[in-house]
């Protein structure tokens, strides 16, 4: 393994702005290619349906991969409290996200 700092420049201003570009360009590669999946209970009084679709809307213009997901007349504890219903729904929508982006 390469040290991210060569022996005897620990520090140097050279040596720290290379270490940043690096790790920027990882994460900038993370963020093209992260999935993304909202789920979003629409009588959250929490967190308004604006930051939602803003956020969608964002990451969809950025041509990231993402879902959005509402539920009608849930609160902001829809998987501890919501309806039956659509807790079940919820599950089974995390759970196919999960088969169909961890399957390479």
């Amino acid at each position: 393994m390469v040290p991210a700092v060569a022996p005897g420049v620990s520090g140097s201003a050279v040596t720290k702005a290379r270490r940043e570009r690096l790790l920027l360009s990882a994460r900038e590669r993370w963020c093209k290619l992260t999935p993304e999946l909202i789920l979003y209970s629409e009588n959250d009084l929490r967190c308004n349906v604006e930051q939602a679709e803003q956020l969608f809307t964002t990451l969809r213009v950025s041509k990231r991969p993402v879902e959005l997901v509402r539920f009608p007349a849930e609160g902001h504890e829809l998987s501890r409290s919501g309806s039956p219903h659509h807790r079940v729904i919820r599950f089974e929508i995390i759970l196919e996200w999960f088969d169909r982006h961890l399957k390479t």
